[in-house]
């Protein structure tokens, strides 16, 4: 991994990491005196930095899915990868969805709790929320 574009690894000044724009700003300022990254590189350094750093958090999602063979038939999930979810959802590697391949993603939500989205989940294939998902989280039909 590539040190910090910031001078003598100072880390930025912002109490989260989230924040590119804070990232870019530290860059810029801390690299002037050694005649320094333009604005386009220091956002760049900031955005690699965002990406790469252990502080950024993991997302958990859930996510409403619609058979394209019987547009009918929709699926409500939870994963923390949703590409490779997806992808194993195609590829018949899930009982549930075995039959109706290939499935289109039509929603999702992304959750920094883990607990949240299952629970969100739960909720969404549950009683009166299930006409909550229908008529809130679904595309209308064209």
């Amino acid at each position: 991994m590539a040190a910090p574009c910031w001078r003598k690894g100072k880390r930025p000044s912002t109490s989260k990491l989230g924040v590119v724009e804070a990232l870019a700003k530290d860059a810029l300022h801390s690299s002037k005196s050694d005649g320094g990254l333009n604005a386009s590189e220091a956002f760049m350094c900031a955005r690699n930095e965002f990406t790469t750093s252990s502080q950024f958090l993991p997302m958990f999602y859930v996510y409403l899915l619609r058979s394209e063979k019987d547009p009918s038939r929709s699926y409500i999930g939870y994963t923390a990868d949703l590409k490779s979810r997806l992808k194993a959802h195609n590829a018949g590697q899930n009982h549930s969805t075995l039959t109706f391949r290939p499935w289109i993603l039509e929603t999702y939500l992304a959750f920094t709790s883990e607990a949240k989205a299952r629970a969100f989940e739960t909720y969404l294939k549950t009683g009166f929320e299930k006409a909550f998902a229908s008529k809130r989280l679904w595309p209308e039909a064209e």
